[in-house]
């Protein structure tokens, strides 16, 4: 009502007009409201003029709101236009290390990035990390945040050995400016440990992982939501060496601090359960492993809901569990059970639909059922000619 009367009374007062819509679209997008939050973006960009140095500013805040605005709807394509004016005006009037600027550039990286543009993101990113170099003695340069970021981008693309240099600069930096016992070195240990497992380097990354949790038990104490996840880090690569002794004992401890945190019924308890389902699977232990899978499928049902992808998840790790034990019936029911949950919630011409009567296909001809696979292989081609 307020912007009513002011579009209605003061239709030339721009500033303070935009100023309304923005507030407004703040909120909605508060509540999650993205239909409504965009049309006032683009009324915010159609009566601010760029070239009015007293309304440029406003001008770019819309342009920032439109683009964040995008990229949550996953438009990123369109979200990196109007990220990319939005830092073209913070960076001649605000300055390249403003935290408003900082921001929207590494929203532009993370939307190119999203968009599947990784040269543009890295270009973006060495040139963030160039800028916060020369103006390292700025308080707000930020020099390790982009050096992590950048380092995040060449792992995703599997470019350990670039990734490396930063991520171990980035740990030196730590060390002199906060000292061995700061949870800024313990994020760049875990960070070193992530690259290592992924380089293979499992002992290393071991001892990065454990240095690190020392020193977070440390500040947030044993059962802090932090020291769990990074314990789910270290069981990680436990079970990609093997060592699942090792692995069973550290999933036990997660387990009872997600009960003592947030109690049985919670997504994550759900998940760990599953995974330790899984390692007692691996090692031959059916008995044990059988009753946690039936155990986590019982919470997932009570929190998530019997129709939910992450109860088929469970259902399909259960299935893998009874394939080596030859238990065929209960393999087909399964499976049978999946696809009915994922018709439901994806629709039955879905590609994710296909991808999963594919998987059975290839289940019923290594157990020795080419008619049942030859039948499902008749579905996925009516699917796939429907996209």
């Amino acid at each position: 009502e307020a912007i009513a009367l002011r579009e209605t009374h003061f239709p030339n007062a721009k500033p303070e007009l935009a100023s309304a819509y923005s507030a407004l679209a703040d909120l909605y997008i508060q509540t999650h409201a993205y239909s409504k939050a965009e049309p006032l973006y683009r009324r915010m960009l159609d009566i601010l003029d760029f070239r009015d140095p007293s309304t440029q500013m406003e001008w770019a805040h819309a342009q920032e709101g439109a683009g964040q605005l995008l990229f949550q709807r996953g438009k990123y394509r369109q979200a990196i236009s109007h990220l990319k004016q939005a830092l073209e005006v913070y960076e001649q009037r605000l300055g390249p290390v403003h935290p408003m600027t900082q921001e929207v550039r590494q929203g532009l990286v993370m939307a190119f990035r999203n968009a599947g543009d990784y040269d543009a993101a890295e270009r973006l990113a060495r040139k963030a990390l160039e800028i916060a170099d020369t103006h390292r003695q700025h308080p707000q340069s930020n020099y390790s945040h982009w050096a992590q970021l950048l380092a995040n981008l060449y792992m995703e693309r599997g470019q350990y050995q670039q990734a490396g240099p930063l991520l171990m600069e980035v740990r030196d930096i730590a060390k002199e400016t906060v000292g061995e016992h700061h949870l800024n070195y313990a994020s760049a240990l875990t960070q070193l440990g992530e690259l290592f497992k992924l380089m293979g380097r499992f002992s290393e990354a071991v001892e990065h992982y454990q240095q690190g949790l020392k020193i977070l038990e440390e500040h947030l104490g044993k059962e802090h939501p932090e020291v769990v996840f990074r314990l789910m880090d270290l069981q990680n690569v436990y079970l990609e060496q093997g060592k699942f002794t090792e692995a069973l004992l550290v999933n036990r401890r997660v387990l009872t601090t997600l009960e003592n945190l947030f109690g049985t019924e919670h997504p994550e308890y759900v998940r760990v359960l599953t995974n330790f389902a899984n390692i007692h699977s691996a090692i031959g232990q059916y008995a044990e492993a059988e009753g946690l899978f039936q155990r986590a499928l019982q919470l997932a049902e009570a929190v998530f809901g019997p129709q939910h992808p992450q109860v088929a998840h469970i259902l399909i790790q259960l299935a893998h569990h009874y394939i080596p034990q030859r238990r065929d019936q209960e393999v087909d029911e399964l499976y049978k059970r999946v696809l009915r949950i994922y018709e439901q919630t994806l629709g039955v011409h879905h590609p994710d639909v296909a991808a999963f009567l594919q998987h059975m296909v290839e289940y019923y001809e290594n157990a020795g059922y080419p008619m049942k696979a030859e039948q499902i292989r008749e579905r996925i081609m009516q699917i796939r000619s429907k996209n």
